[in-house]
């Protein structure tokens, strides 16, 4: 995806935003904790201005911010399903793994991306018990379908 499909991808899915934010919204839009938005504010990590001692972020210097660093969490994980679920078919994988594979961090991967996945039956979860690098390490993998699920004939 180049930069400027990017951009537009962004815009589309920050649309529902006005042209100023606060950081409340920042983290909402980035999908990050309120205290992290306000250390990235403070280190100006993101452009803001303040106003009566009140953050105010444009809406393109989030846009601007996620296209200079590389962060792509914030785009949908609904299109990162199918690829966990392909990625996953042959064999089970770490956390760890399927998330250098999407390019993202552990911690998101397994909150926003596996562990939804699993409660709607798409992944299944397991610790592993074998003898190899993998005892005691939690495993995912695609769910097979019973007898009888799935398209009837």
């Amino acid at each position: 995806m180049t930069q400027e499909q990017l951009r537009k991808k962004l815009e589309r899915q920050f649309k529902k935003y006005p042209d100023c934010v606060f950081p409340e919204d920042v983290s909402k839009m980035l999908r990050l904790g309120i205290n992290t938005v306000y250390h990235m504010l403070k280190g100006n990590l993101i452009s803001c201005y303040t106003v009566a001692s009140k953050y105010h972020v444009a809406k393109q210097d989030v846009i601007d911010f996620v296209l200079a660093s590389g962060y792509i969490e914030c785009i949908s994980p609904t299109d990162r399903r199918k690829e966990i679920q392909k990625y996953c078919a042959k064999k089970p994988r770490t956390a760890s793994e399927i998330s250098s594979i999407l390019g993202v961090s552990s911690q998101y991967c397994r909150k926003v991306l596996l562990v939804p996945m699993c409660r709607e039956k798409m992944l299944e979860s397991y610790v592993s018990s074998g003898n190899d690098r993998f005892k005691g390490v939690v495993l995912y993998r695609c769910k097979k379908q019973q007898p009888g699920q799935g398209s009837k004939k």
